[in-house]
């Protein structure tokens, strides 16, 4: 029994001091460094995050075989704090001289210690040959609570370095092989992207066939642009000269202004500075819309609203009037005798005379014209034509006038 609890005692210290070393040698894996995880930190500290990002610089564009270049690893991070980590390979070439706070493995290089965010090493290019060579980094801005979480961000990157060959034969010495060269022998130019036959540094529109200058820097190839030297021009819809930024009817090719903006052009527009008009149909200078009689160019007003112009209209301010045909100064609205002037009654009888059937002054019943005394009611013959009226007359037939021996007796 005391054999048996001695060994249970003993596998029990020994299997603690197991967990106990594999818990703090996993700890300390991390914040020394760690190699082969240069693809990620997520069997450690979960996912990825976007508020990371792996910087590095002293890497070339293209390498240049067996040179050694200085270079640095660093985090780019919104997070606070200065501990972290990284774990980095590259596969081909050399690493050397690790600088503080890194450990060379190899093509592989990490940090000894979490208390930094940049690093630094030497890189040497392999030989001449090689061709391209693939890099790639995990870092790691971690919280340093001592506990691999959440808390700690990492993120990784990966990307590739070609060898810079050097031309063989290279007629215009621009660095580029005659054989990849579009213009071999112009040191200005090496490609055509769009083979138009202007290279790509003098082409304006290197990926546009069609197009290679813009003279007026509108953003529009000369070839497409009806106005090449005109840099607020570049269409002409209507095809009359005028671009459509300046033109009012650009699609109207028989106007292009619109000097008082009533929306009809100048060349249309009879009235082209007055808003108010455009047109005038019958010719008189008055517009249609201030024309009362715009079909008529004899008339422009009608001050009465009676509907005769008053150019035509004889009483132009009188709305119930507009003729005179007797020329008597009446309307023949309100003419009593048409043809006549109604100024005339002689006899006072209310009738104007040219329609009285009887004018008589002294109202005797006798018509003036048959009346030998048409001011003398009761007189209207003087039948012996003695100037005395009949009803007075002492002597029918003789005249009274004429009495020799004045005796009273005609």
């Amino acid at each position: 029994m005391t054999a048996f609890r001695k060994t249970t005692l003993y596998v029990s210290l020994l299997l603690f001091t197991f967990i106990i070393l594999y818990v703090g040698s996993s700890v300390d894996a991390s914040s020394s460094g760690k190699f082969n995880a240069s693809s990620g930190c997520g069997s450690c500290h979960g996912a990825s995050s976007a508020t990371v990002t792996p910087t590095h610089s002293g890497f070339p564009s293209d390498y240049t075989p067996s040179q050694t270049y200085l270079v640095t690893i660093g985090i780019s991070t919104s997070a606070s704090g200065s501990h972290g980590g990284f774990s980095f390979s590259v596969d081909n070439g050399a690493l050397s001289n690790p600088g503080s706070n890194v450990q060379l493995s190899g093509l592989q290089a990490t940090h000894n210690s979490d208390a930094a965010r940049s690093w630094s090493f030497e890189w040497t290019a392999p030989s001449s040959g090689s061709g391209q060579v693939s890099l790639q980094v995990a870092t790691n801005a971690v919280n340093n609570n001592g506990v691999q979480d959440s808390g700690d961000l990492w993120s990784s990157l990966s990307w590739t370095i070609n060898e810079d060959i050097p031309v063989s034969n290279d007629s215009d010495g621009d660095g580029v092989d005659d054989d990849d060269d579009a213009f071999p022998n112009d040191s200005s130019e090496w490609d055509d992207s769009d083979g138009d036959g202007v290279g790509d540094n003098a082409d304006v529109f290197p990926n546009d066939s069609s197009e290679s200058d813009d003279s007026d820097g509108d953003g529009v190839g000369d070839n497409g642009d009806a106005f090449p030297n005109d840099s607020s021009e570049w269409d002409d819809s209507d095809g009359d000269g005028v671009g459509d930024n300046a033109d009012a009817f650009p699609n109207n090719s028989s106007e292009t202004t619109d000097t008082d903006g009533d929306g009809v052009g100048n060349n249309a527009d009879k009235f082209p500075f007055d808003a108010s008009e455009s047109a005038d149909t019958d010719g008189d200078g008055v517009g249609d819309n201030g024309d009362a009689f715009p079909n008529d160019s004899s008339e422009t007003t009608d001050t009465d609203g009676d509907g005769v112009g008053d150019n035509g209209d004889e009483f132009p301010t009188d709305s119930t009037e507009w003729l005179d045909s007797d020329e008597d100064s009446i309307g023949d609205n309100k003419d009593q005798c048409e043809g006549f002037d109604d100024s005339i009654d002689v006899d006072d009888d209310d009738i104007i005379d040219g329609c009285d059937a009887l004018i008589d002054n002294d109202g005797d019943n006798v018509a003036n014209d048959l009346d030998s005394f048409p001011n003398d009611p009761s007189e209207s013959a003087d039948s012996d034509g003695d100037n005395i009226g009949d009803n007075s007359d002492q002597c029918e037939g003789y005249n009274d006038s004429i009495d020799i021996d004045l005796d009273n007796i005609i």
